[in-house]
């Protein structure tokens, strides 16, 4: 078959991988949301107008004579192909959101008008397109290969998987984008090996790869990040550790998310992390250089790891760091976050730092436990051989033996840098830290909801600048504007 046409229809889908031998392609007018025409190397004519493409690449069709892809939802283009002159017309207006258009190098388009775009998209022959992978929770239609969102794959563990295996690809200047929607998400594979899946190993993480950005909250129809809205119920994005059997907790994952040797081109934004049980009491001290007694919400070893807008939850270690632990010269940042109720048995049960670099910017640390009468640090515990830094946070409710004056209920240790936030019991006796001790900020509900009420003194009593220059378009936790007014909260 050398010519297909079927304008005006409702597909959403296309596959032509097995028609190599394809001159003209005609299918305008429909709902197609992706269209991969590598495999047709003869393609001479191509009108694929007015459907919701986001992306198209036509670097292998050397023929191409005819391009028509205007009116739709491009956020890429590429015509690198090496033989551009030979490409007569070429229409790829109205797409609002595509910014560069790839061309071939030392080409210059024509300008006699039949080579049309929008005013607010360059031709360039080195565009530098995001990388997104896209993970849709229990999708049953598409491909499954992760490449918009209607051929989403549904696991996030498997986008991980291909992340991991393909990882040469990924670096800090083109790091890899997985775009996640909301849904209860399990890890499948095993740290150590990748062997998988497997969805009963207590073994099995998330684990992190490096120059790969995790986002979650999507609903499955955005094209820009910046459509993403956290606060919908519906896009929320759990990474569970509850594997088996639901009312035990003693048959979960050991950590739900592990992060070694990444770089800070490593993210993870917009997730729930809960229900990880670290008691592994065979593989205490070194399972490929992870301990099966600490972090069961997140791990980070030789880590410079960035999360984002996170909530970390229900997460119990046997020794040390219930909600997250580093180790071995992590350089750690937290900002937007929420640790709530993890627990360890010594020492941090929300936080263990152990020769590591922690900055924590606007974090609430709530109704964290230490559950024996070890007195080193419930809400944070560091050694004191790097620096830690908390700016913008709350730390309250948390408890050692269920009592929250002890002082060391909120941070043990040394080498800390407290600012402009409220602490139950922890002080550094320095007024210039603009803290505020042993005063209730008010939550609306301090079991459950943890914005502030409207006459909290945590209110304006951030500092912008140690926020950071992304203040004026960050969000919080439930989606509204990190700043409001003229200080931050």
């Amino acid at each position: 078959m050398q010519y297909l046409w079927f304008d005006n229809n409702r597909l959403t889908a296309l596959d032509v991988s097995k028609n190599t031998a394809l001159k003209e392609l005609s299918c305008s007018f429909s709902q197609l949301t992706a269209l991969d025409v590598s495999k047709n190397t003869a393609l001479q004519n191509l009108n694929c107008n007015d459907n919701q493409l986001t992306a198209l690449d036509v670097r292998q069709n050397t023929a191409l004579k005819y391009l028509y892809c205007n009116n739709n939802q491009l956020t890429s283009l590429n015509l690198k192909n090496g033989k551009n002159a030979s490409l007569i017309s070429m229409y790829a207006y109205n797409n609002p959101n595509l910014t560069c258009i790839q061309i071939d190098n030392a080409f210059s388009p024509p300008t006699n008008g039949y080579w049309q775009k929008d005013a607010a998209a360059s031709y360039n022959s080195s565009c530098q397109y995001p990388n997104i992978l896209y993970v849709k929770k229990g999708i049953a239609t598409g491909m499954k290969n992760g490449s918009n969102w209607a051929n989403a794959i549904p696991e996030l563990a498997d986008a991980l998987k291909w992340a991991y295996d393909n990882q040469n690809q990924w670096t800090t200047t083109t790091p890899l984008q997985i775009w996640v929607t909301g849904g209860t998400y399990l890890p499948q594979y095993r740290y150590d090996t990748f062997a998988g899946p497997n969805t009963t190993d207590r073994f099995n993480s998330f684990s992190q790869v490096d120059n790969v950005k995790v986002y979650g909250g999507f609903a499955g129809n955005e094209i820009l990040l910046s459509q993403r809205d956290l606060k919908i119920s519906a896009n929320a994005s759990i990474l569970s550790g509850d594997l088996n059997v639901a009312t035990t907790n003693t048959d979960n994952t050991y950590h739900v998310i592990i992060s070694k040797n990444n770089s800070n081109a490593t993210l993870l934004d917009g997730f729930t992390v809960q229900d990880g049980y670290a008691n592994d009491e065979v593989n205490k001290e070194d399972f490929v250089g992870i301990n099966g007694f600490y972090g069961a919400g997140i791990y980070n070893n030789n880590s410079a790891a960035q999360y984002n807008n996170l909530i970390i939850r229900n997460n119990h270690a046997e020794w040390d760091g219930g909600g997250m632990i580093n180790r071995n010269n992590s350089n750690i940042s937290i900002k937007n976050s929420l640790f709530d109720n993890n627990d360890a048995s010594s020492k941090g049960g929300a936080i263990a730092n152990y020769t590591s670099t922690a900055m924590l910017t606007n974090i609430t640390l709530a109704n964290n436990k230490l559950t024996t009468s070890q007195v080193d640090g419930v809400a944070i515990y560091t050694d004191g051989n790097k620096t830690l830094s908390i700016n913008n946070s709350i730390l309250w409710g948390n408890t050692i033996n269920n009592a929250s004056t002890v002082a060391t209920a909120d941070i043990y240790g040394n080498n800390i840098s407290i600012k402009n936030s409220i602490t139950q019991s922890y002080t550094t006796n320095n007024n210039a830290d603009d803290n505020l001790l042993n005063t209730d900020p008010l939550f609306v509900d301090s079991n459950s909801d943890f914005r502030l009420r409207y006459n909290s003194p945590a209110i304006n009593k951030g500092s912008n600048t140690l926020y950071g220059a992304s203040l004026s378009t960050d969000r919080d936790l439930v989606g509204n504007a990190r700043l409001v007014g003229t200080s931050i909260d």
